[in-house]
């Protein structure tokens, strides 16, 4: 704690808002990360970052995924949604699964259907694209510049705030089992290897 306290007073000695920036910047890119025991919210007010003012543009929208095993009334999760698969392995392949399914349908008290990893991902992301909503999490991100080209980004949802140090850590924000909206578009696409996920994180804006 003392520690923070003199970190932070030494920021507060910068009398330009700017200068504390360049501070940091150059405190980061060294990898002396001095100022990295400032949480993160005292460092977004010491370098002028104003975290309830939405950020550099729309926030971005992670959305929780849809599971088969969200309906509670569903006794085999998987089997009562196989024809989600229709359209996406082989239909020779679909028909025996299918009849598979039916006949575990038929029996309460049996498994549920075995299914290959890649077929189940499929039939998982199918059924995300078909119930998920339209709640989630809204990701803001604010970033400042130093004088020497360097961005400092901050990011925030309504649970926590992730400094420039979180992130070069990686304890940035995880958006753990959330799905980006735009990803929810592609995610068939992505899991059956026919695309590559995004390269930064760029979803639709939350509206």
């Amino acid at each position: 704690m003392a520690l923070k306290r003199q970190r932070i007073a030494e920021l507060e000695e910068l009398d330009d808002v700017q200068r504390r920036i360049d501070r940091v910047a150059e405190d980061l890119t060294s990898g002396r990360h001095l100022y990295g025991v400032i949480d993160a919210w005292d460092l977004a007010r010491l370098l002028g970052v104003d975290l309830d003012a939405g950020g550099d543009g729309d926030p971005i929208l992670f959305l929780y995924r849809a599971t088969p095993e969200d309906d509670v009334d569903a006794i085999h999760p998987l089997a009562e949604n196989i024809d989600l698969l229709s359209d996406h392995v082989p239909r020779k392949r679909y028909l025996h699964l299918a009849d598979l399914a039916a006949a575990i349908e038929d029996e309460p008290s049996a498994k549920d259907i075995a299914l290959t990893e890649k077929e189940e991902a499929l039939l998982r992301a199918a059924y995300h694209l078909d119930n998920h909503g339209a709640h989630g999490v809204e990701l803001t991100v604010t970033t400042v510049q130093s004088s020497t080209g360097v961005e400092l980004t901050f990011e925030s949802t309504d649970s926590g705030v992730w400094s420039p140090y979180d992130m070069k850590r990686g304890t940035g924000f995880d958006p753990g089992d959330l799905v980006m909206d735009e990803q929810s578009v592609d995610l068939l696409i992505l899991t059956t290897n026919f695309g590559r996920p995004p390269a930064r994180r760029s979803g639709r804006r939350a509206r």
